[in-house]
């Protein structure tokens, strides 16, 4: 609590407490940050971040340093980091997009062979429908045969005979 890190006089109480009732000070914005969003949101709460260079956090998160704050070599932003950051967010954007393209790809390629896998089982039905025509029909086809060497067989006596009938007419 930060009235407990003040002397005041007691008759100031409640415009301290109305003031500074929600603040809680930092040493660094990095210390302010991790608390504010990374405990207290964990936890549903929420306050106003002051460090003691005079950088705040606003309760909604809004950020605002102290132009006293902002010596040469003590600014806050890195611009080495920034420009690191921003070459590989660059890197991670290139990426990105190349993964999106062969996704693409990989979805046409899928969209295709599915294509080819339906023209194939079409192909297949169509086939094992003229396979089982051809069945049946050489089934009636044999059984037809079967007809035909059973009358054979009982021809063929009456052709030995008759051909006995005939070598006896002609001697």
């Amino acid at each position: 609590h930060a009235l407990s890190c003040l002397s005041y006089e007691e008759r100031f109480a409640r415009a301290f407490e109305f003031m500074l009732g929600d603040v809680v000070i930092a040493d660094t914005m990095a210390d302010g940050r991790n608390f504010l969003f990374g405990e207290l949101r964990d936890l549903g709460l929420g306050c106003r971040i002051v460090t003691v260079e005079g950088e705040q956090i606003s309760r909604d998160g809004n950020l605002s340093i102290n132009c006293d704050a902002t010596k040469i070599g003590q600014t806050r932003f890195d611009f080495v980091a920034v420009e690191s950051t921003r070459k590989r967010l660059e890197e991670i954007e290139g990426r990105l997009h190349e993964l999106k393209s062969q996704s693409s790809a990989c979805t046409s390629s899928a969209v295709t062979v599915q294509e080819e896998a339906q023209h194939l089982e079409l192909k297949l039905r169509e086939r094992s429908v003229a396979l089982e025509q051809c069945q049946r029909e050489l089934r009636s086809e044999k059984g037809k045969l079967s007809d035909i060497e059973s009358i054979i067989s009982g021809l063929e006596p009456i052709a030995a005979h008759l051909t006995e009938e005939e070598a006896g007419l002609r001697e």
